[in-house]
């Protein structure tokens, strides 16, 4: 209960405009709204149309609204406008769908809101967003096939705040109201239709009345309760939160995170427009220099304050030849700020899906401070491409055995089925064969020929002796195989003649894919394992456990392709394991302890800018892997003291975009991208 150092920290009370809002409206047609009237002789649409235009009006720019219509039993309820920041594009849908000549009928609010549900980004791809649905009903429903009790769990499911508008004599308006409460949103009341408009804006009001706070502890462990003052309009409240660890959030504050809206796709306009947001500002950050690689025509305009922006007031200049745009100010932004910076639209977007490379120019900063990471921008339908290797139980319980999917989690097959578990499958780099350690007593390095799945099996180290390791040893124990980039060698972890339990004398070495002319890289007495071959060849990432007794001790390092010239790249009091090089080289994906639990992170190839991608307190990450064009990370990811079993999970390099792909129950691990077919 000590109050926070304001002189050496920040804190910020966002209002509406800074939070990330999706709105969902739920827009009804029926027989009944088309038919009841208002004082003035309008319809009962006439007037949620108004309050919906009145809607429109007052919610803040970026904040991404979508539509959803019912009218009728024998007519789905139907999506006239997905997510999007452009009001008009809104207007357009819905009075095209008003011109549209469609009969009023029975209703089917129930089916209408797990519609709407879906509209929604996922918690996985935006943990941050407050995502609320607003519906009309009389409460009552005549033709869905979901429940009112279906519905409100779909939406709780998700994360989505119901928020409900009783129109009129309600039917059962005490489960209405409890329909709401129960997804953490609201009930309003109409009774009379006449106040349809003024309640819908109150309603709209009060999500605009909500607040978020932020601050930077500055403490690295321990665990701490967090009372909060607060006083609105002469009112005081108190609120409390935790106990928690922060060592579980605790992360370099220098190493700023700047995201992306989900992009608005305008495909009428071919228009797309993206937000950029800062979700944390290292000090004395006064330039922000950027690049969206792009042939199409872009423009870029600050976000003003009124609309949540950072930068109104800043200079903005570019782009120049090279593409790069410049925001300064004299005046440096406040540590931790948190809120919009730019809008960037994108013109003649014919493509069904986008990708654009956007990149910050860190170079400009000292002190190892870094604004953001560079990743890409997602409009339209962007999945990821090629297939993915890895290891599961799903198959027999207790077996781990091999299984391709494609990128985007479909199309599961089983490679082969034996009575031995194996483990670290790695693609060849044409993805023609597979590399992986097969167990059973000992475990040996095979590949396999990927295009036909379980077919052409092959053993690098066969057990007549044709090929032992330097000095005559059989190797007992030889896991962790990676490619060289010329597919026809392999680097691998073997423990000579030692028991599968003896964790005291790995060493790296290197063989041809045939099996032959093994050679040993490293000759110590540590535990040397996980190496992987650089892009250009020339360099091997491995780590290092210094000390035998002591798992925390283990740290990345890297060597020359011949065992010469190692260099340590980490050095800290946790463990940092499963170094890979990006594609380019210029970075290294690892996961680490060293924030408290095991995290996905990235650093320079030098081991400078270690930066963390993956904030999950209450879960497990570990076993990077890069697809082949550098734009995603594949990644295993459990629960963390619930006995879940280790999915496999995909995010970008910046670790936006986080999609979960398997969801099965097993314990699937030690993903593999390829790119081939």
């Amino acid at each position: 209960w000590e109050e926070i150092d304001y002189t050496e920290t920040s804190y910020f009370i966002h209002t509406a405009e800074n939070i990330d809002l999706e709105v969902v409206f739920v827009l009804d047609f029926t027989n009944s709204m088309a038919a009841a009237r208002l004082s003035d002789g309008s319809s009962g649409v006439d007037a949620m149309l108004r309050a919906f235009e009145a809607s429109l009006a007052v919610l803040p720019s970026a904040h991404r609204i979508g539509v959803v219509e019912f009218h009728d039993r024998n007519i789905r309820p139907s999506v006239l406008s997905r997510l999007t920041t452009d009001r008009q594009a809104i207007r357009e849908r819905v009075n095209d769908f008003l011109a549209s000549g469609f009969d009023s009928g029975s209703s089917r609010v129930w089916d209408s809101l797990v519609t709407g549900s879906n509209l929604f980004s996922s918690r996985d791809q935006n943990p941050r967003a407050v995502r609320a649905l607003v519906f009309l009903s009389d409460g009552r429903d005549t033709s869905s096939d979901s429940t009112r009790e279906q519905a409100a769990e779909y939406a709780r499911d998700l994360g989505v705040q119901l928020y409900a508008l009783g129109v009129g004599d309600v039917h059962q308006e005490p489960e209405l109201r409890s329909v709401a409460h129960s997804t953490d949103g609201a009930y309003y009341s109409a009774q009379d239709l006449n106040l349809v408009q003024e309640q819908l804006q109150l309603l709209v009001s009060d999500l605009r009345g909500q607040y978020q706070l932020t601050y930077i502890t500055l403490r690295r462990s321990g665990e701490y309760r967090i009372g909060i003052s607060a006083v609105l309009q002469g009112v005081d409240g108190w609120t409390e939160v935790g106990p928690f660890d922060v060592a579980r959030f605790y992360g370099a504050d220098n190493q700023g995170v700047i995201g992306y809206d989900p992009p608005s796709l305008d495909r009428a306009n071919r228009r797309a427009t993206v937000f950029m947001r800062a979700l944390h500002i290292p000090r004395n950050i006064d330039r922000i220099r950027f690049r969206a690689r792009t042939d199409k025509p872009l423009t870029v305009e600050l976000v003003p304050s009124r609309d949540g922006g950072l930068l109104e007031g800043w200079n903005l200049g570019g782009p120049d030849s090279d593409g790069w745009y410049e925001i300064a100010s004299p005046t440096p932004l406040e540590f931790g700020s948190l809120g919009l910076l730019a809008k960037l639209t994108i013109s003649n977007v014919t493509e069904d899906g986008l990708e654009i490379p956007l990149e910050f120019d860190n170079s400009i900063y000292s002190g190892g401070k870094t604004v953001a990471l560079s990743s890409y921008v997602e409009i339209g339908d962007v999945a990821p491409s090629g297939r993915i290797a890895f290891v599961s139980t799903r198959g027999r319980e207790g077996v781990r055995e091999i299984y391709v999917m494609d990128a985007d989690g479909s199309n599961v097959e089983r490679l082969f089925s034996t009575n031995r578990s194996k483990s670290d499958p790695v693609w060849s780099p044409d993805g023609g064969r597979l590399a992986y350690a097969a167990g059973g007593g000992d475990i040996r390095l095979r590949y396999m020929n990927g295009e036909s799945i379980g077919s052409n099996v092959t053993n690098v180290f066969v057990d007549n002796g044709n090929a032992k390791l330097p000095g005559g040893l059989f190797p007992s124990m030889a896991i962790d195989p990676e490619w060289s980039p010329d597919g026809g060698r392999l680097v691998f972890a073997a423990a000579e003649g030692a028991l599968a339990s003896d964790w005291s004398n790995y060493e790296i070495f290197v063989v041809d894919a045939d099996g032959s002319n093994a050679n040993r890289l490293t000759d110590n007495n540590k535990v040397d394992r996980v190496p992987d071959w650089s892009p250009d060849g020339q360099r091997i990432l491995f780590i290092r456990r210094l000390s035998s007794n002591n798992l925390d001790s283990t740290e990345i390092f890297v060597m020359n392709a011949d065992g010469s010239g190692v260099v340590r790249l980490t050095d800290n009091d946790h463990i940092d394991f499963d170094p890979v090089w990006s594609p380019d080289a210029q970075r290294i994906a690892f996961y680490s302890e060293r924030d408290g639990n095991r995290e996905i992170y990235v650093m320079d190839a030098d081991g400078s800018n270690v930066t963390r991608l993956t904030y999950r307190p209450d879960h497990e990450d570990r076993d990077p892997d890069w697809s082949p064009d550098g734009r995603w990370i594949a990644f295993s990811s459990r629960e963390m003291n619930s006995g879940d079993a280790y999915d496999i999970y995909i995010m970008r390099p910046d670790g936006s975009r986080l999609t979960r792909l398997t969801h099965d129950g097993a314990e699937n691990l030690d993903a593999s991208w390829t790119l081939s077919r």
